[in-house]
């Protein structure tokens, strides 16, 4: 599979790390490669592999060109492995309604030193010259556009927009009850990746704002009401899995968090200067980390 798409052997250490990862019970693995929905895996590496191996952090990391052959390599591998050792084939384990073209291809490198905060693979436990893959499945990938907020509120509040929609399946989806795999007796929350430009990630910076502070502030701010967000959802599920909560369909207007807490916000900066995009992933399931041994 490394082959077909390209890889050098250099590459190998990252796949097999990544293999391990989405082999981890709280990935949900099997759940998400047969989903009706347009899971993709997306590849996040961490540490002083990035600049070995030439994995691009910086302007269209997730897109194409010569920059990010080694992204696409790397995310393409993963694809294939998918297929040709998972059989997610479309039609035969895949059954995704429509597709996106994200399942072809998602891998980048976090722009370190564009970051106001330690690396994401030191905020999870290793050290910081190691390096680390981590592995998410996303349903979807949505910009955040906000040129003209100068402070840390004003550009989430814009982020909130993009972080309530209840168009996918994982917003609100916590109210029917946590991710679980019966066969490991494992149950994981929800999680989502903000991609944050390093123009916004300047503003943070200025601010003296930390990952936790944009955790509580999106959590917080990024809600929809109760009557509204169930509308897509299966009741029954809500009456088992929250009896406690009940009550909320005689307060169908009550603001209700897209995830089920702060720390289902996970973020890491990337992209290049010049333009205040950053990127929000709706996620699926958890995403898992594993040290690249080389």
């Amino acid at each position: 599979n490394a082959v077909m798409a390209g890889c050098q052997p250099e590459h190998l250490p990252v796949l097999l790390a990544a293999v391990e990862a989405i082999s981890d019970p709280r990935f949900m693995l099997r759940i998400v490669a047969m989903s009706t929905g347009a899971h993709a895996p997306l590849m996040l590496v961490n540490g002083p592999i990035v600049k070995k191996l030439g994995i691009n952090t910086g302007r269209c990391a997730l897109g194409p060109g010569a920059q990010s052959v080694v992204n696409t390599v790397l995310g393409r591998a993963m694809r294939l492995i998918y297929m040709n050792l998972g059989h997610a084939y479309p039609g035969v384990l895949d059954m995704d309604t429509l597709g996106s073209p994200t399942k072809y291809s998602l891998c980048l490198g976090e722009n370190e030193d564009a970051s106001p905060w330690e690396p994401y693979h030191v905020e999870k436990g290793f050290d910081r010259d190691a390096s680390a893959v981590t592995m998410v499945t996303t349903y979807a990938l949505s910009e955040v556009e906000d040129g003209t907020g100068t402070t840390p509120e004003e550009i989430l509040n814009t982020a909130c927009s993009t972080v309530c929609n209840q168009g996918v399946k994982s917003v609100g989806w916590w109210l029917l009850g946590a991710r679980a795999n019966p066969e490991a007796n494992v149950q994981v929350k929800e999680k989502s990746l903000l991609l944050v430009c390093p123009v916004h990630a300047e503003v943070f910076r200025k601010a003296g704002w930390r990952r936790q502070d944009i955790r509580d502030y999106l959590y917080k701010h990024a809600r929809i009401p109760f009557g509204r967000l169930m509308a897509s959802k299966e009741a029954g599920a809500f009456r088992s899995s929250h009896p406690e909560l009940q009550w909320l369909w005689d307060s169908p207007q009550t603001l209700m968090p897209v995830l089920e807490t702060p720390d289902c916000f996970e973020m890491v900066v990337a992209g290049g200067v010049g333009g205040a995009r950053s990127t929000y992933s709706f996620g699926a399931a958890e995403p898992v980390s594993r040290q690249i041994e080389t």
